[in-house]
């Protein structure tokens, strides 16, 4: 859905390249900085001169936020009449009468699309209907987490500390949505095809690309404001109590990315490479952000739920894109010459990485044939490049909204 042009053109500005018609009406590609002189022809002007570079300390890479997955814990709560959402009781057992429902019989529980008339008939009649809305349908994440292997429950104390992201990691290095896995939930749920529960323990965590039973069958929502998953169905377990079978809030455990922030500045923790350039200038590092990469990491579970040796992460591969990055960008910094030559007549110019820009002139004087290498400043005729690229930003955002506005006309207020 987007345009084609923009994207090769934003990937050449990553990358320290340039698009360049030919004289021939081909489109090259060629790094900056490399390219031919200027060519011969009857000089009436030249301008030679040494532009020694600036040159930063050190150049930093940082990836967008860094994609963490696991496998939260979840708790039932409720929608309650004061209009808060509360646990249940307790993660293990409900002892709230009214959160209960007592079946004489395996008989007796008929199938989901019978759960939400019988379920609840402890309540109020006026409280039922909210009280079905959410009643072991709605389960929070709870915090903090005390089982993550890098992370200590301090830094992952509460929802503030954590934004989630609807999708499992992956080795992947860009954002390709169609191939990112979808969060799955799964745990010790009753399951009306077997009638029993999915488990007879608290769920541990899954091996990964598993097709277990305790995976969630049905539809599910994430209220990223709240940090709540609301089912699609209620979940709960069946457990006996002498001759009666009793509900209970089903165990869940969510398997979902999250981004981490940091407890001091409440910023996300990103994968940064720096490199060391040789400048002596004192400079701090010159940060390039490309939230176009993706920093994943990720844990491998045996049969038993446990760790399988240390978080997978992508980063490697990460790091060899930021290298080539660090790299373009130190091609801003060699010591050029910039050049300026102004011939008499038409002067065929191929443009490249070094030429930068020939500019021809009609006057009663004749046709002159202005030629820059290394120097790109622009002339009274022609706009240097950054500007060009910069108008070229704002008129593909100015389309983005125009396209919005006509989408979404209520979004946009005019003031005359």
């Amino acid at each position: 859905g987007g345009n084609a042009a923009l994207d090769l053109q934003r990937l050449c500005d990553l990358l320290e390249c340039r698009i360049i018609l030919q004289p021939d009406n081909r489109i090259a590609i060629r790094r900056l900085g490399e390219g031919r002189d200027i060519p011969p022809g009857f000089t009436i002007k030249q301008t030679i001169s040494f532009d020694p570079p600036n040159i930063p300390d050190k150049i930093r890479v940082a990836t967008a936020p860094i994609l963490y997955e696991w496998d939260f814990n979840l708790g039932a709560v409720v929608l309650d009449k004061d209009e808060e959402i509360k646990f249940m009781k307790s993660f293990d057992q409900v002892t709230d009468n009214a959160l209960v429902k007592i079946l004489p019989s395996a008989e007796g529980l008929t199938g989901w699309e019978n759960f939400d008339a019988e379920q609840l008939l402890g309540f109020p009649e006026d409280d039922r209907k909210l009280a079905l809305e959410t009643a072991y349908r709605w389960y929070a994440l709870r915090f903090p987490v005390f089982d993550h292997p890098r992370f200590s429950h301090e830094q992952l104390a509460s929802y503030e500390h954590i934004s989630l992201v609807e999708r499992q990691a992956s080795d992947q290095l860009t954002e390709i949505r169609d191939r990112a896995k979808p969060p799955i939930l799964f745990g010790r749920f009753f399951d009306k095809d077997t009638f029993e529960n999915t488990l007879d323990e608290p769920p541990k965590h899954l091996a990964r690309d598993t097709k277990d039973k305790t995976i969630w069958p049905h539809g599910f929502f994430i209220d990223h404001k709240l940090g709540l998953v609301r089912l699609s169905a209620p979940a709960y377990r069946v457990v006996e109590d002498g001759a009666n079978l009793l509900y209970q809030p089903a165990q869940l455990k969510l398997r979902i990315s999250f981004y981490l922030k940091f407890a001091e500045d409440r910023a996300f923790r990103r994968h940064i490479l720096e490199r060391d350039t040789g400048g002596r200038l004192g400079t701090e590092p010159l940060t390039i952000v490309r939230n176009d990469m993706l920093a994943q990491e990720w844990f491998d579970f045996d049969a038993n739920g446990r760790p399988v040796g240390s978080p997978k992460t992508n980063f490697a591969k990460l790091d060899q894109l930021m290298e080539g990055h660090i790299t373009a960008i130190q091609r801003r910094f060699r010591n050029r010459r910039p050049e300026t030559a102004t011939h008499i007549g038409i002067v065929p110019v191929t443009l490249d990485g070094a030429l930068h820009s020939a500019v021809y002139e009609a006057s009663q004087s004749g046709i002159m044939t202005t030629i820059q290498r290394h120097h790109d400043r622009g002339s009274t005729f022609a706009n240097s490049y950054d500007t060009m690229r910069q108008a070229e930003t704002l008129r593909s955002l100015d389309s983005l909204i125009d396209k919005d506005r006509g989408k979404n006309p209520r979004r946009f207020i005019e003031f005359g």
